[in-house]
Formats: C-alpha cells, sequence, structure tokens
C-alpha cells in the first residue's frame, strides 16, 4: 500500500478493513436477544423464558415476602 492509498483516520482504516474483509468485522450480535447498542431485545427475551418468567409469577410468595405494616392511623 502506497502512502497516497494508506488511510489517514480511524474511520477510513475502518471502511477500508470492511471493504476488504467484512469477517474480520464484527457488525453483529451473538444472539438475538440484544441489539448492536448492547440494548435488550425483550420480545425474544420473553419468548425465550416465557416458562420461567410464568413460573415466578405462579409460586407463592415466600418468607421473605412480608406484608405492609399498619399505619398508626389506621390503628387507632
Amino acid at each position: 500500500m502506497s502512502e497516497a492509498q494508506r488511510p489517514t483516520t480511524l474511520c477510513e482504516a475502518f471502511q477500508l478493513t470492511a471493504a476488504l474483509d467484512p469477517d474480520a468485522v464484527a457488525l453483529r450480535t451473538a444472539g438475538d436477544e440484544i441489539t448492536l447498542t448492547m440494548k435488550l431485545k425483550r420480545r425474544p427475551i420473553v419468548e425465550k423464558y416465557a416458562a420461567e418468567i410464568e413460573a415466578l409469577y405462579e409460586a407463592a410468595p415466600g418468607p421473605t415476602v412480608h406484608e405492609p405494616k399498619a399505619t398508626v392511623a389506621a390503628a387507632n
């Protein structure tokens, strides 16, 4: 590569690499649960973990769940 063809900015270097070898630049995520900007995709998560989510809501509250205490005004 001659001096005239050498990229001068990081953006140019990235574009050149992406043009020559697209697989070297991973602009995709491993699964379908997260976007390129690392935001959660709720629909695939809900579909994948539907059974676990339902089980959480079906279970009876455990001993660590407390009822709210009555206020002083309600006691009078």
